[in-house]
């Protein structure tokens, strides 16, 4: 969480695509056959997720288009919508509701899922609700 947290390089504003296995369930999906069965915070992931924040912060040292040098008062956002705290436990808690989301982990005995589109699915839910 330091490499990829709010104030360290990165500059991810929150952990939960990491806790509620956002991040994984794309890993996963990438290479089916050889992921389909390695679990959100096994040693493979995390070795992997260290992989990526180096290679992220590598371009940001050569200010990468998509990686570059942003402000330290600023928080990086992948996503095509807003991210500001209210918005986004809004997003959440209706995710949550309808059960959309990767790993439950406010439950101790939930089965995590990687086989839905759950980026897809969060730009078209904050579609639906920031129209009400």
């Amino acid at each position: 969480m330091d490499m990829f947290g709010c104030k360290g390089e990165i500059r991810f504003r929150y952990v939960h695509d990491f806790m509620y296995g956002f991040d994984w369930a794309r890993w996963v999906k990438k290479d089916l056959k050889n992921r389909s069965n390695i679990k959100p915070f096994s040693i493979i992931f995390l070795d992997y997720l260290l992989t990526k924040g180096e290679e992220i912060l590598r371009l940001i040292s050569i200010n990468d288009k998509r990686y570059h040098h942003i402000s330290s008062r600023s928080f990086r956002n992948a996503f095509c919508f807003p991210r500001a705290p209210k918005d986004e436990y809004r997003l959440l808690t209706y995710l949550a509701d309808y059960g959309l989301i990767p790993v439950n982990a406010w439950s101790w005995n939930t089965e995590p899922i990687w086989n839905q589109p759950f980026d897809e699915i969060r730009e078209q839910v904050w579609l639906k609700i920031s129209n009400t």
